[in-house]
């Protein structure tokens, strides 16, 4: 935990840093951007990959995002991929590196087993479309006029397993490359 806390001081430092450096250029139009960015990264707690496309789109301080990902799972039911989807919504600031911090909801993954309360079937099925709470922050570096580094770090807000359900955690770090529109 001591290891991301650090992580966050050190992206928001950089962040008002560059912004202290940097002529602060003002949207005073209130533009709509769109920025499609590719993205690769790693959830920590269940050791495996994540690939994707998210669509930030923003206007001045207000951000808004679509994700959507694929991963995998290997599970006591065997090696399970998957797509998500997540919505977020939240607040940016910076001018050539920006930070933003977002919380929005996702689909994730859990296993439903044999007899759980409402279940009628008769073996453990993996489900990967239930709705889970997830906060994320995340640094652009912007290169050019138009493209953007992004790094950004996730944690998904999983229910406790328990006797009929098990439920997997995810923290995730990416980085991706992004072009603004």
């Amino acid at each position: 935990m001591k290891k991301f806390l650090v992580l966050f001081v050190m992206m928001f430092s950089v962040i008002a840093s560059s912004s202290a450096q940097s002529k602060w250029i003002e949207d005073s139009d209130w533009k709509l951007h769109v920025a499609p960015t590719v993205y690769g990264g790693y959830n920590c707690l269940e050791n495996a990959p994540i690939a994707g496309v998210a669509v930030p789109i923003y206007v001045n301080f207000i951000r808004a995002e679509l994700d959507f990902g694929y991963t995998y799972l290997d599970t006591y039911l065997g090696h399970k991929d998957f797509m998500t989807f997540s919505p977020s919504v939240g607040v940016q600031y910076g001018n050539k590196v920006r930070g933003y911090l977002m919380y929005g909801w996702t689909t994730w993954a859990s296993i439903t087993k044999v007899g759980a309360p409402n279940y009628a079937c008769p073996n453990d099925r993996f489900y990967s479309d239930y709705l889970h709470s997830k906060i994320k922050g995340g640094v652009e570096v912007i290169l050019t006029k138009k493209l953007f580094l992004n790094a950004e770090v996730s944690y998904i807000f999983s229910r406790e397993s328990s006797t009929y359900y098990e439920n997997f955690d995810n923290l995730s770090l990416r980085a991706g490359l992004g072009w603004r529109f």
